[in-house]
């Protein structure tokens, strides 16, 4: 089980133990934002990926969360499963910073479900797509036409902390790190 933490830090020093609980975390339209899935970065540059509702084998339940990841492994698109149609903002790379915060145009993405109720995650298998595919482009479209699922389990390298951004900070970072399961942090 793989558990993702974002902080948004006020300070440059870590000390004690963190906790951080999103479990409802909402705006006033009524949009739910991602928790487990949570963090990822605005860049600017980005593709849309269309699931409609149709290209699930099996549907996921309302409330859990579809996370889009780079090669390397970054979290970078991710929204909640309603029971309808959805699209997922899949975040490119802000070629203006020297730091690597998004997908790299011709790369290939891949997509994660986290199912809230069994606190377990899958792989996201698009076995046919309406148009486009799996490969990040900016302003492209891709739509899925047919989706399987399966197992995932963490890779044996499950701790990682990355970079923080912005970097040099000056009043706010946030750190983003990745542990094993779920606990409180120091």
């Amino acid at each position: 089980m793989k558990t993702i933490k974002t902080l948004f830090l006020t300070s440059l020093i870590l000390t004690g133990t963190i906790a951080v609980n999103l479990s409802n975390a909402q705006d006033l339209s009524g949009y739910r934002y991602p928790v487990f899935y949570a963090g990822v970065q605005n860049t600017g540059n980005n593709m849309t990926l269309g699931i409609p509702l149709q290209s699930w084998e099996t549907p996921p339940s309302p409330g859990d969360e579809i996370g889009a990841f780079s090669e390397e492994g970054k979290l970078i698109g991710s929204t909640v499963f309603t029971g309808e149609n959805l699209a997922v903002t899949i975040w490119g790379d802000d070629e203006t910073t020297r730091n690597k915060d998004g997908m790299g145009t011709g790369k290939k993405f891949t997509l994660r479900l986290w199912r809230q109720e069994k606190n377990i995650e899958e792989i996201i298998i698009v076995n046919a797509w309406l148009e486009g595919d799996d490969i990040y482009d900016v302003n492209g479209i891709s739509v899925t036409e047919k989706i399987g699922l399966k197992p995932w389990s963490v890779p044996s390298a499950s701790y990682r902390l990355e970079q923080n951004i912005p970097n040099p900070a000056k009043e706010n970072t946030r750190i983003e790190f990745f542990i094993p399961e779920s606990g409180n942090v120091t």
